[in-house]
This record gives structure tokens, C-alpha cells and sequence, in this order.
């Protein structure tokens, strides 16, 4: 089946015979304590741990979206369907029908579901039907999705976590040097709170995790709690957790300017906010706080000079 998905991707056959005894007869086995069981030829599937397995499997699943009604997001072998309606009801009815029909699709490209893996989560701003659904919130890419999208959850799990590299500094600190706290404080603490910080890093639960932060820092220093820890991110030359949601937003329009408009291309007088992002028009709050537009409006607050450099 992936040489035939291979073939209609436009690749020759010559080139697709070159790729036929990688994938075939191969073979794989479990071993567990002292038993040692035979060896079995893998059917389906890419090789484990292979170069070109990763890329194989994209092309695999390349045309799920185009089999599916609804949008799609696929993220290696995490696969997510997208579908609104104004009918509770019949957005559960219309569920059913995706799901089927992905299965269909998983079982016809010899593919196996996690049902232990498989979630639904409903996403509203009523109260009253968040309430009323049974999933309350679901894990997608390390990030935490509540059904009313606050936040809170995830950020919770995340205090969690720098909890526990707070204790391991404490620990450290009797130890090693400054300088390799410092070297542990991004390994440990700065690589979580930097992961997904542009779509929850504007909620007002971020408190917890910069106060967890500014811990962070009077534990390097070794300084009290009641003593300011704003000198230590000059200092350590440390960004603060609203500075980390900036720098992303601003980097993330950096990288990807081709998708956005400015005034340039809104209107052709000459002005001085020509370089200004066109923002996008929002009705929801929601919407106005989410990266979407934050991005937008924190990019146009930059000076002039910004527009004009390469870095």
C-alpha cells in the first residue's frame, strides 16, 4: 500500500523498486526477562528507529486529510479533527460520522487506532454545556486543552512540574557553582515554561508560574522570599516569564511575515504606520487575548528601526 501511495506522489518506479527490500522482510520480536521468542516479518507499517521511517509515515497519512469532511491537523502520529456547528446536537450526531469514517480510512490503510489515546472535547464559551460534558479537558502535544480553553489546567500541570525542579535546585545548590544552577534553571525550568508559552502565556493563571519563576531565581542567588528578585533577571541576564510570552509572539511573526498584511497592501498612501500589521477583526474577547491578535498588536508596537533590520 506505501509503494502505491509512493507511485501516486509521482515517484518513478525505478526509484520505488530501490525502496521495496527496505521495507520488506524485515522482521521483529519482544524479548521480555529470559524469554527469547521467535522472530516475526513485520506486515505493515515503516521500520522503527529507521531514517526513513518519519518521513515514510507523512507520507502514509498525507492523504487522510483529503479523505476527511472536516479539517485536520496532523502532527507525526497525532491525528486531530476539527469540526464547529451551533447545534450541540448535531455536532455530537456529526462526531460520530467523522469518527466512523476515520476509522474506515485507519482500517483500509492498515492502520491501528490507541483507543486509550482517543479523545472528544467540546470547546465553548457557555457555561452551561462545558459543565455538561464529560471530558473536561484532554492532552495534545504536552499542551493541556480545557473545554473553555482557560488555561488553567495545563498551567496547573505545569506548576507541577517546576515544583519539582525547584526542589532539585534547593538540592543542587549546596553542591555546584551559580553558574551551573544557572545551566540547570534552562535546562529543567526554562524548557518547560518556554514549551506552548504563545497560546497560554497571556492567561491570567501565568501568575503561579512567574511567581514559581521569580522562586527560581532567589534560589540561585540564595536570597530571601521578601527580597526583590527584579535585579536578578538583569543580572542573570534571565527574561521574565511576560518578556518569554513577548519574544515568542514577536518571533513567531519574524519567521512567518509573508502571512500576515500590512498597510502597505490595505491602502497605497504613504504613512508613517506603512510597516503596521493589518489586525485582525475579532468579536470575542477570547479571541482578542489569544495569540491570534496579541501577536499582531505587540509587533506593531515595535519602533520603526525594528522594521528595518535583518536580525
Amino acid at each position: 500500500l506505501l509503494l502505491h501511495k509512493l507511485k501516486m506522489y509521482g515517484i518513478e518506479n525505478q526509484e520505488v523498486q530501490l525502496i521495496k527490500p527496505y521495507l520488506e522482510d524485515r522482521q521483529q520480536t519482544v524479548v521480555q526477562g529470559n524469554d527469547k521468542p521467535n522472530f516475526s516479518y513485520i506486515q505493515t507499517g515503516v521500520p522503527q528507529g529507521s531514517v526513513l521511517g518519519p518521513l515514510l509515515f507523512i507520507i502514509a497519512m498525507n492523504d487522510f486529510a483529503y479523505s476527511m469532511p472536516c479539517r485536520t491537523v496532523l502532527y507525526a502520529d497525532d491525528t486531530t479533527l476539527l469540526n464547529s456547528n451551533k447545534d450541540l446536537q448535531q455536532l455530537v450526531s456529526d462526531d460520530h460520522i467523522l469518527m466512523e469514517r476515520a476509522l474506515e480510512w485507519f482500517k483500509g490503510n492498515n492502520l491501528v487506532v490507541n483507543d486509550s489515546k482517543t479523545e472528544n472535547l467540546f470547546l465553548s464559551l457557555d457555561n452551561n454545556i462545558c459543565n455538561d460534558c464529560e471530558t473536561k479537558s484532554v492532552k495534545l502535544l504536552g499542551i493541556y486543552l480545557d473545554n473553555k480553553l482557560s488555561w488553567n489546567i495545563h498551567v496547573d500541570h505545569l506548576c507541577k512540574k517546576i515544583a519539582r525542579v525547584m526542589f532539585l535546585l534547593r538540592r543542587l545548590k549546596f553542591c555546584v557553582d551559580k553558574q551551573t544552577l544557572i545551566m540547570a534553571y534552562y535546562a529543567f525550568f526554562h524548557s518547560r515554561i518556554w514549551y506552548g508559552i504563545r497560546v497560554w502565556g497571556n492567561s491570567s493563571a501565568t501568575k503561579k508560574v512567574f511567581l514559581g519563576q521569580r522562586k527560581a531565581l532567589r534560589v540561585i542567588e540564595g536570597i530571601k522570599d521578601s527580597m526583590s528578585c527584579l535585579p536578578l533577571f538583569k543580572n542573570m541576564q534571565i527574561m521574565t516569564l511576560p518578556s518569554l510570552y513577548i519574544f515568542s509572539c514577536l518571533t513567531n511573526v519574524k519567521e512567518n511575515l509573508d502571512c500576515f498584511k500590512s498597510k502597505q497592501t490595505v491602502h497605497h498612501y504613504s504613512t508613517r504606520k506603512n510597516f503596521n500589521l493589518d489586525l485582525v477583526t475579532t468579536r470575542l474577547q477570547k479571541t482578542q487575548a489569544s495569540h491570534v491578535c496579541m501577536k499582531t498588536k505587540l509587533f506593531n508596537k515595535l519602533p520603526e528601526a525594528a522594521f528595518s533590520t535583518n536580525t
